[in-house]
Order: structure tokens, then C-alpha cells, then sequence
């Protein structure tokens, strides 16, 4: 066997102009096939990583599906009991009920139309924040926790210029003070009884009809507006939602309210307000993302509308999945040329060397051993070749693809557009192996099968 090693190192030395451009065929093949597929994983790996920031793949989030603020059958509507009966359903690890209130948000000359969600402190713990602290719990006045994608919704109104693109858009938003406004409007029975003593002191006052017309409240007249405190910042930049405790929420605008209406709490079908808390939604967590769609239709089955970001990531899969196959049907094509050099230069080595096939032959040597020799050879080119390549690929991905790309195309620097894993390198060497020795088959299988005297008498 040692022989056999030696001869094919001593003729792959004699040789050396053609064995360096074998190698380098199956270097640039090698190099082709692992960026292409290293980027397509990058791309997949932070398309993914992405998703996952605008929302968690096991949350679930809930809805009735009236699309009113008027209770017409309230077992549609999410309640205590609501909560109670999903709580129950299998999968399903927590339940947070959401409160939310609508208005325009202004942080100095900047504004934007948004929601305000009172959560549970135990969701609002889930939430990583970039600086500052959570809201405590029950305080008379809400404290806000946001999000930091608010940057890029709030804008000016004067040069449409947004927060995040303005000369202030890195500061923080903690410790900062909003105006809140939002609308307030009385129950229908408060507003008859304001009605009725407007017509009354009208009548008294004067006998012209038009006058109570032009005295009604108008929709400003019942816009409230309210300074709030943000006391911390989530680190998500996707993140949108402002958030804040719910039961100072609930506490405040209990407290605040219009007659007996609660700003974003429907009204029963007579336009008054009703007695106990209506949610505007649930934010539910599976065990697991194989609950999502089961525990999603359960609640469907209820009634209700279920939202979540599984569709988000499969989408997102399978169009990472076709850019990887393109990416690698594009270096597989470099690579047939490289395993085409290695055929044609092991067919050229076994017709330079005829005679010492024969003489090998004549001597005693074994068909099988002639077989084993091409086929080493053809196996030690792939894996020179798979081994330098797989080396320059991760030099040209780290210091050339990862630091010039997200610069080109004003990408954060923190990512990274390729992704090697220890898997890639290993069977990107093991295939170019497998590939070289099956390139090199049939001239191996030829040179086995010549005649001693044949062989030995070739010029």
C-alpha cells in the first residue's frame, strides 16, 4: 500500500503545473458553492431572526370579530369568562388581557394616531427593555413603556419629517413627557340628560330653536388630553406598541371618564355603558409553535379572530429555502466544471503514463491495486481542493461579503450576511472528495483494464 502512496505523490509532484490547475478548478468550484450557499443561509438566518423581533412565533393574539364598540351579544365579546374558557384549551401556557385606548400621541412638534395597550405586569416583564424601567403596577396615572419603531411613526406635521430621520432621532424616549389625547364622549343617557338641561336653560334664556343647535358640544369639545410619563424603552426596533399596566390604566380611566362611559369600552345596545370590563383583546403564548395552529382554529371555534406570526415565518422559510436552491444550483455549476478538469486530467495521466501502468502490471501488480492508485489520486485532488476552498470561502465571507456588504447597502453592522456552519465546512470537503473520485472512475477503471504487454508497449 505505501508504495502506492508514493507513486501517486511522485507523479503528482512530476506534474505539478497539471495538478495545480485541477486543485484550482476544484478550489474555484469549492469557493463558488459555499459562498452561494453561505449567503443564501446568512439571508435565511436573519430574515428569520428579523420575524421573530416583530413578534414571538408562539403568541397568539385575540379578537371579537363585531368590529363595533356596541355590545349586541356579549358572549362574542372578550370577557372575564372569555379568558377562562381559553385558558382551558390545551397548549395554551399563558393568557394576557389587553385594554386599549385610542388617540394622537405628541412628544414636542412630532405626533402620530396610536393605541395605548394596558398589559398585565407579567407581559410587560417579557419585554427586554433598551434602557430605563416597567411601569409599576396600579399607580393612579399610567406610566408608558415604548417601543422604539415609534421613532419611525411620529412626525412632524409641518415638514413630514419623521422622529427616527430628524436631528434628535437617537435620543431615547425615556423619561420623556407625551401629550395623550383621546376621545371622550358621555353614554347616550349622560348626553340626553346634558341635552335636556341645554334645551331647558335655552328656552329660558330665548325663544330661537337655533341657538341650542349652535351650543351643542361639537368633537372637540370632548377630546381630553393628558401628560404621561415613558419610563422605558423595549430594545426592538421593530416594535411599535406602546404599552402601559393595566390596572392603572383601568384605574384612570375609571376615574376619568365621561359620565358613566370609559373611554374604549363598548356600550350596550342601548348606548350605555355596561358594568363590567370588555378587553379589547388577548395576547395568548403557546407551549410550543406546533400549538399555534391547533390552539388559533380552537379559538376560532369560539367566535373569536386569532392573529399570529407563524404564516409570517413560513412564508419567510419557504422563500429563503428557493433563494438557497438558486444559490446553490449557481455554485454547482462551477463545480461540474472543476470535476470536468479532474476527469480530463486524470484521462491525460493515465495515457502519459501507459508504460508504467505495464510495467506495474508485468511485475505482479494487481489490477486492483492499478484501480485504487487513480482513484487515490482523483480523491487527494478533491480533498486539496475542497480543503482550500472552504478556507478561502470563509476568509472572502468574514472579510469581504460580512464587512463590505451591509456597508454598500447601509445594512446595521451587527449583521451578518453569510453563515458557515460546522456542517457546511465538513460535507463541503467530504463532497468534493466523493465528486473527484467519481470523476476520476472511468479513466481509473480504464487503466485497471489494460493488458500488461499492451500497456507496456504504448508510445
Amino acid at each position: 500500500m505505501s508504495w502506492i502512496l508514493k507513486m501517486s505523490f511522485s507523479n503528482m509532484k512530476k506534474r505539478r503545473t497539471r495538478t495545480f490547475l485541477t486543485i484550482l478548478g476544484v478550489v474555484i468550484g469549492t469557493v463558488s458553492i459555499v459562498s452561494m450557499i453561505s449567503v443564501g443561509m446568512g439571508y435565511s438566518r436573519s430574515v428569520m431572526a428579523e420575524i421573530v423581533k416583530q413578534g414571538n412565533p408562539t403568541e397568539i393574539r385575540v379578537y371579537d370579530n363585531a368590529g363595533t364598540n356596541r355590545v349586541e351579544r356579549k358572549d362574542r365579546k372578550i370577557t372575564e369568562k372569555t379568558i377562562g374558557k381559553i385558558e382551558e384549551l390545551e397548549g395554551v401556557k399563558n393568557v394576557y388581557p389587553v385594554i386599549s385606548v385610542e388617540g394622537s400621541l405628541k412628544l414636542g412638534k412630532y405626533e402620530t394616531y396610536t393605541t395605548i395597550m394596558g398589559v398585565p405586569q407579567e407581559y410587560l416583564e417579557t419585554k427586554i427593555l433598551k434602557d430605563g424601567t416597567y411601569p409599576e403596577y396600579g399607580k393612579s396615572k399610567p406610566d408608558l413603556v415604548t417601543g422604539q419603531g415609534i421613532s419611525y411613526i411620529l412626525f412632524n406635521s409641518h415638514s413630514g419629517v419623521s422622529y427616527h430621520d430628524s436631528k434628535v432621532g437617537d435620543d431615547t424616549f425615556t423619561n420623556k413627557k407625551v401629550d395623550f389625547i383621546y376621545y371622550n364622549e358621555p353614554d347616550t343617557e349622560t348626553l340626553s340628560e346634558a341635552e335636556a338641561e341645554t334645551e331647558t336653560t335655552g328656552n329660558e334664556q330665548t325663544q330661537d330653536m337655533e341657538t341650542d343647535v349652535e351650543g351643542s358640544p361639537s368633537y372637540e369639545d370632548y377630546l381630553k388630553n393628558v401628560k404621561l410619563n415613558i419610563v422605558g424603552t423595549t430594545d426592538n426596533e421593530y416594535d411599535y406598541y406602546i404599552y402601559t399596566e393595566i390596572e392603572s390604566l383601568k384605574k384612570y380611566v375609571r376615574r376619568n371618564k365621561a359620565g358613566n362611559s370609559i373611554p374604549g369600552q363598548p356600550l350596550d345596545k342601548d348606548g350605555k355603558a355596561i358594568n363590567e370590563w370588555i378587553y379589547s383583546g388577548l395576547i395568548l403564548e403557546a407551549e410550543s409553535v406546533d400549538d399555534v395552529d391547533r390552539i388559533s382554529k380552537a379559538i376560532s371555534n369560539l367566535g373569536f379572530r386569532a392573529e399570529n406570526n407563524k404564516e409570517g415565518i413560513k412564508s419567510a422559510e419557504k422563500t429563503a429555502a428557493s433563494i438557497k436552491v438558486l444559490l446553490g444550483i449557481v455554485g454547482m455549476i462551477a463545480l461540474v466544471v472543476a470535476v470536468i478538469g479532474i476527469v480530463n486530467t486524470m484521462s491525460t495521466a493515465v495515457y502519459d503514463r501507459m508504460q508504467e501502468i505495464g510495467t506495474l502490471k508485468l511485475i505482479g501488480c494487481d489490477s486492483d491495486d492499478i484501480l485504487f492508485m487513480f482513484l487515490f489520486e482523483s480523491g487527494l485532488l478533491g480533498a486539496m481542493g475542497g480543503t482550500m476552498g472552504v478556507i478561502i470561502s470563509f476568509l472572502v465571507n468574514h472579510f469581504v461579503i460580512d464587512k463590505k456588504v451591509p456597508a454598500m447597502l447601509e445594512l446595521p453592522k451587527e449583521i451578518y450576511v453569510t453563515y458557515m456552519p460546522w456542517w457546511l465546512v465538513c460535507g463541503t470537503i467530504v463532497f468534493a472528495i466523493v465528486i473527484s473520485v467519481i470523476a476520476g472512475l472511468i479513466p481509473a477503471r480504464y487503466a485497471a483494464g489494460l493488458r500488461p504487454l499492451e500497456a507496456a508497449t504504448t508510445t
